[in-house]
């Protein structure tokens, strides 16, 4: 796995991690290959799990469910938030990933990567959620079929990076609420 970060049309900056490379060499003569690459924020936040309820008892702003949909990675941090409703949601034992997607979901707006490179090379990552990406005065759209002939999708099926979260039967908290239980509250903390 390598980190790959470059600039866009728009001189934004945007960061992959390439996940496989496919390349062919013959007769002496370099081959261009083809690259596997996923989003980097969807990769770091694919590699934890979140263990809070977010505004379960009272709800929260869409600032406080970013910062606890972030507090496991420290590459990211919390950039621009427009949305300021107010909401609640479960997240506990999501990815972070997944739980981007909840925050989404309950309290609206649209994610974006902030990356900030100087000559020395990535210096912050922020993660934006915002009422709506782009500009609502657009001259032109794209639509499948009009502008987009097809898509082709391959994926590599070589598990990259495995995590096992055995849970047992939840249990009630005092609120009613599904609390499962892991493996080492039923073994002395094993």
């Amino acid at each position: 796995l390598f980190r790959s970060s470059i600039e866009d049309a728009t001189e934004k900056w945007r960061e992959y991690v390439v996940t496989g490379v496919d390349k062919a060499h013959q007769n002496n003569e370099r081959m261009f290959g083809q690259y596997q690459m996923v989003w980097s924020l969807q990769h770091d936040l694919q590699l934890y799990t979140i263990d809070e309820l977010a505004g379960i008892e009272d709800p929260i702003t869409a600032i406080s469910a970013l910062d606890i949909v972030l507090s496991g990675t420290s590459r990211w941090v919390r950039g621009t938030v427009t949305q300021d409703s107010c909401g609640e949601a479960e997240m506990i034992m999501k990815s972070g990933w997944e739980s981007l997607s909840i925050l989404l979901d309950v309290w609206g707006g649209e994610v974006d990567a902030e990356i900030e490179v100087d000559s020395t090379g990535i210096i912050s990552r922020k993660v934006n959620v915002l009422s709506m990406l782009g500009s609502r005065n657009v001259t032109r759209r794209f639509d499948y079929s009009r502008d987009m002939e097809g898509i082709r999708q391959k994926v590599d099926e070589t598990p990259i990076a495995c995590q096992i979260i055995p849970l047992g039967k939840s249990e009630k908290d005092i609120d009613g609420f599904d609390i499962p239980l892991t493996i080492e509250e039923v073994n002395d903390g094993k």
